[in-house]
């Protein structure tokens, strides 16, 4: 029970095979000059046993875009994860992460990252006995194909990585962190973050699954925006509905409703790379990641009362229409 009302400690001690975790920290600077999400992890496949880290980067999108979008996967033997629960700390290497901050040293063939980023309390979200983290009760189901956990929709970041030569500095930058564990990443699914908006203090997060279950599958979704002090949380466990009006490899329209609310969302995705993703707990697949897209979202009541409206900038875009086999 306290794992799953807490996410973020390493779930797979006892998992042996098939099975991977990773952690995302992205960090944006204010300026939207600067997007850098960083993913450390595991995974525990019998022909290929391994931790990793995986840097994705955006760097200057306006000046150069099509260039400005940078990755590189970090492997490790399996033996370099270190992990501990009380207090959260995750060493890989010369690299560590924790609620804290993280410090990285990585040297790769196209990525050289180092430096430390610090990062301020974490803004969570509302949970309840019944609705323990961000999946609700399919928290409590055991051998869902992929779990998912949100540990912070937004904090302050200080510190500063030099990336590629380029110094970047995250002073009084926003962070966000989740996490995914399990066998394998869903075979269609989008997923979107920002905490960017143009006006008021808004963060969201938002992802729509084809979710395996009991020999058949259904479409799972969650939205979860902060807005001022307030959630307002559109899920498939909490009676709310979805209409998916576009979902191709760049574009994702969809309406939700809840309630007497009404949430409009639009998302483009701009340049993005290519990120090794889970199948099996092998890291085989590929998802492409856009870190400097838009989404655009309308917040209204059911007469017609618009409670937000705003665009959202350096916004985090997957849309997975189908998994490469």
């Amino acid at each position: 029970m306290k794992r799953i009302r807490n996410p973020m400690p390493y779930q797979g001690r006892r998992k042996k095979r098939k099975y991977f975790e990773g952690w995302y920290f992205k960090q944006a600077t204010t300026d939207g000059k600067a997007t850098i999400s960083v993913i450390p992890g595991i995974s525990k496949d019998e022909s290929d046993p391994h931790c990793f880290i995986q840097v994705i980067a955006c760097i200057d999108p306006e000046t150069n875009p099509k260039e400005a979008v940078q990755t590189e996967y970090f492997r490790f033997s399996q033996e370099d994860f270190v992990c501990h629960d009380e207090p959260f700390s995750i060493r890989i290497g010369e690299n560590q992460f924790s609620e804290h901050g993280m410090t990285l040293r990585l040297t790769g063939r196209d990525v050289k990252v180092y430096g430390t980023v610090s990062f301020g309390p974490f803004q969570g979200i509302e949970t309840s006995r019944i609705h323990p983290d961000i999946m609700g009760y399919f928290a409590y189901l055991p051998k869902m194909e992929c779990y998912h956990g949100v540990i912070s929709m937004k904090h302050s970041l200080n510190g500063g990585l030099t990336f590629n030569g380029n110094d970047i500095s995250f002073q009084e930058g926003i962070g966000y962190i989740e996490k995914d564990w399990g066998s394998s990443f869903p075979s269609s699914y989008l997923w979107l973050q920002s905490n960017h908006f143009d006006e008021g203090s808004a963060s969201i997060m938002c992802t729509v699954a084809k979710i395996p279950f009991l020999g058949g599958s259904f479409q799972g979704f969650i939205c979860n925006l902060h807005l001022d002090g307030n959630e307002y949380r559109f899920a498939s466990y909490n009676r709310s509905k979805l209409d998916l009006k576009e979902f191709t490899s760049e574009n994702a329209r969809m309406v939700f409703y809840r309630k007497q609310l009404v949430l409009y969302v639009d998302a483009r995705m701009e340049e993005g790379a290519l990120l090794q993703a889970p199948h099996e707990g092998a890291m085989t697949h590929k998802i492409k990641e856009g870190l400097f897209g838009t989404i655009n979202i309308i917040l209204k009541t059911k007469t017609g009362e618009t409670i937000f409206s705003g665009i959202g900038r350096q916004c985090g875009i997957e849309l997975m229409v189908e998994v490469n086999e």
